[in-house]
C-alpha cells in the first residue's frame, strides 16, 4: 500500500487520497495537500488575489444543460463554475427541491431526461447578449424567451 510522502499515512483512494494524483506520481494525503496549499495562500496573498481575479474573469460566459444532443436549458453567468455546481446539486438532490421554490418546475421537468450534463457553450464578457444568441440557435426545451 502506498503511503503519504509527508506524514506516512496509508493512502486509500477516495477516502484520504485523490486518485488523480497518481498520474503525477504525487503520493500525498488530502490533509497534507490542504496544508501545503493553505501555506502557499498565506505566503503569497498578492499572487493569490491575482489568480483569483484572473479565474473569475476567465469564467464568465454561457452554458447549456443537455441530455445527449437535446438542449434542455441555456443560461449565462459571471461564474460558470459556481453555476454549474448549483445546477448539478439541484438536479441530483430532490430533497432540497421539496423545501424550496428555487426553479422547482425546471428541475422537475428535467427529471424525465437521463444523463444530464452542464456544458460551457462560450466564454465571454458579453454573456447576457450571447445567451440570447444561443437560445435562438439551440432552441432549448425549458427556457422561457
Amino acid at each position: 500500500m502506498k503511503q503519504c510522502n509527508k506524514c506516512k499515512e496509508d493512502l486509500i483512494a477516495g477516502t484520504n487520497f485523490n486518485a488523480n494524483n497518481l498520474k503525477y506520481s504525487k503520493y500525498i494525503c488530502r490533509s497534507c495537500e490542504y496544508k501545503k496549499s493553505r501555506k502557499w495562500e498565506l505566503d503569497n496573498p498578492i499572487r493569490r488575489k491575482e489568480l483569483y481575479k484572473h479565474w473569475r474573469t476567465k469564467h464568465k460566459g454561457v452554458y447549456g444543460i443537455f441530455s445527449g444532443k437535446i438542449c434542455l436549458y441555456v443560461g449565462e453567468s459571471n461564474q460558470l463554475n459556481g453555476r454549474e455546481g448549483s445546477h448539478l446539486t439541484w438536479m441530483k438532490n430532490e430533497h432540497l427541491r421539496k423545501h424550496s421554490n428555487h426553479h422547482n418546475k425546471l428541475y422537475e421537468k428535467m427529471d424525465a431526461y437521463d444523463n444530464k450534463k452542464v456544458r460551457v457553450l462560450e466564454y465571454t464578457d458579453n454573456h447576457v447578449e450571447r445567451e440570447y444568441y444561443w437560445k435562438n440557435k439551440l432552441n432549448p426545451l425549458f427556457n422561457i424567451l
